[in-house]
């Protein structure tokens, strides 16, 4: 790596960076020195006699920059001197990677298990702090080190060798075999997510019932209730008091009608699912190139049998099976609860493909030329056009929960339980979004993404604000769920202002579990404030950093056990509270 060409890629790519850049003061401010890291191999080996050989050699060698070794820290310290004399250059907005877009697909089990198992170990460090044990604390210590070991690159990515995932599998089998034995089961529901949650829920012996909503946090005994309006099911179509989907021939939902605004929000056939030709130039497991979108090889378009599995007036379902490309099958089942604006598509895979991408369309009636993603803690806004080579290369994108295309009162959402790669595609009259879900690379793993998947994707259509579609997408991931006994909630949040906040962690303090942390974050983009009243006394809270340590001067005031705080666009905020 400290070659005379890699040694000079650095500096070239500053050079050309600021020959693209318009204002000549910004270049000028360029830094005088670039960090080259180097070491054996790319999983962290540390430098060899050969490479350290080179290094004094290039410290004055025509041609190449001048080169000496320093520390991370003492080249930070002199970036941060020179940017008091004069404020470096910044960029807005994201900073794209054009290459790698297969890594947010391939190997679609492990992203499934990955999103699985974040979500169990939170729920369980919920539970936990009401039957705190130094057994759960070793335990949950264990299995959240695990889920991160299995987040380190190439592992989730997907562009690791076959041996990587058998351990991947079983060590994230783990993980998520920890949270649910913590978690429990019984005869009490809890409500994981930030919002009152109630709805169609699974009981112990396989029947469904609608219970009420049930508070953040809380578990209770649920109380069974009737929806305001049953699911009515037909040969091809579903409705409920929000929503009415009609299902074409082929399987596809081609008409999804919105009660609120009175629209049709497809556009086209929803939830259609295509394979493309998948065979990158360069790297088989990480790319996806763009001509890929120019080869479609099949399409969802004959017809099929479409069954009616489930017909009762809490839930309906529509199921249908078909062969895709040469040696594949998908079951596809379009689901609707009882007063639930969300309409399901449950897609499971028998997947046995090479060099094939399986995506599934999105076509909404909706006039937008950005569309929304989720990015974890927050979300952006990305072009939907191709006018520019930038906008061009943006094929592909990430997103975490949900992606979104709105105009002003109406826009349909697409929620998910663990797929990543995604992307859209507007005109005129219309904005396409999709999702890719399988990929069939043959190098490192000739094995990748074979076999059975599932994957759940839900339609929302909603009134082009984000709120509800942030709500749904965390109660889709975090839905109600059976646990042993009735807690009551240990805190009541809520938001003032154009603010809204999701509760990202309620758990015991890692280094004195007597001691609770919350930490939220603001998921609008708005601003406000934000009070948490505790079901229990407080002593003293205090804001604090990720790493749960008191912010020096950021003592929070108490007023009957409530506690409150600013909070910006996308912040996060973590609380840490000593109980009287």
């Amino acid at each position: 790596t400290l070659t005379p060409k890699e040694l000079r890629k650095n500096t070239d790519n500053l050079r050309g960076a600021e020959h693209r850049r318009p204002v000549d003061a910004e270049a000028a401010c360029a830094p005088a020195e670039v960090l080259q890291p180097f070491g054996f191999g790319d999983g962290g080996g540390g430098a060899t006699e050969r490479l350290l050989d080179a290094a004094h050699l290039a410290r004055a060698c025509a041609g190449v920059p001048r080169t000496e070794l320093s520390s991370v820290g003492a080249f930070v310290e002199r970036l941060h001197a020179q940017a008091d004399r004069s404020p470096p250059p910044t960029w807005a907005g994201e900073l794209y990677l054009e290459l790698h877009r297969g890594t947010l697909t391939t190997h679609a089990w492990l992203k499934a298990m990955n999103r699985r198992a974040e979500e169990a170990l939170r729920v369980a460090e919920m539970v936990a702090q009401h039957r705190p044990s130094a057994q759960h604390e070793a335990d949950l210590d264990r299995a959240w080190k695990l889920l991160l070991l299995n987040q380190f690159h190439d592992i989730l990515p997907g562009s690791s060798i076959r041996p990587v995932y058998t351990a991947a599998r079983a060590q994230l089998d783990e993980a998520i075999d920890t949270a649910e034995r913590i978690t429990g089961t019984g005869d009490a529901v809890l409500n994981p997510a930030s919002t009152p949650r109630g709805g169609v829920i699974e009981t112990g012996d396989g029947s469904i019932v609608f219970v009420e909503p049930i508070r953040p946090l809380a578990a209770v005994r649920p109380v069974a209730t009737t929806p305001s309006q049953p699911v009515v099911a037909s040969d091809r179509a579903l409705e409920n008091a929000h929503v009415r989907v009609e299902l074409d021939v082929a399987g596809r939902i081609a008409a999804l009608h919105d009660k609120r605004s009175g629209r049709n929000l497809a556009s086209g056939a929803l939830g259609e699912l295509v394979l493309l030709e998948d065979r990158p130039m360069m790297w088989d497991a990480w790319d996806i190139d763009r001509y890929s979108e120019d080869k479609v090889v099949w399409r969802q378009d004959s017809p099929v049998e479409i069954e009616r599995v489930t017909e009762h007036e809490l839930r309906a379902e529509l199921r249908c099976s078909f062969a895709v490309g040469e040696k594949s099958r998908v079951t596809r089942t379009v689901r609707l609860d009882a007063d639930s604006p969300r309409v399901d598509l449950i897609t499971e895979v028998d997947w046995h493909e090479t060099h094939r991408l399986l995506r599934m369309l999105f076509p909404a009636a909706v006039r937008t030329e950005r569309v929304g993603y989720d990015v974890g803690i927050g979300h952006i806004e990305r072009p939907a056009h191709r006018n520019t080579a930038w906008d061009r290369a943006r094929f592909e994108v990430s997103a975490h929960r949900w992606m979104s295309a709105h105009e002003h009162g109406a826009g349909l959402a697409i929620l998910n339980t663990g797929t990543y790669g995604c992307g859209a595609a507007a005109n005129a009259e219309a904005c396409t979004m999709h999702v890719s879900l399988l990929r069939s690379p043959v190098h490192p793993d000739p094995g990748a993404d074979r076999g059975t998947n599932r994957f759940v994707h839900s339609l929302l259509p909603h009134d082009g604000g984000l709120r509800a579609v942030t709500a749904e997408a965390e109660a889709l991931n975090r839905p109600l769920r059976h646990v042993a006994g009735e807690t009551p909630a240990p805190f009541v949040i809520e938001t003032a202002g154009s603010a809204a906040c999701e509760i990202a962690a309620c758990k015991a303090a890692a280094d004195d579990p007597s001691r609770r942390v919350v930490r939220v974050f603001e998921v609008a983009g708005g601003r406000g404030s934000c009070s948490v009243r505790s079901a229990d006394p407080i002593r003293r809270a205090a804001l604090a950093d990720a790493l749960e340590r008191p912010i020096d001067g950021e003592d929070l005031a108490i007023d009957d056990n409530t506690i409150e705080f600013r909070v910006e666009p996308f912040s996060i905020r973590t609380v840490l509270i000593e109980p009287a």
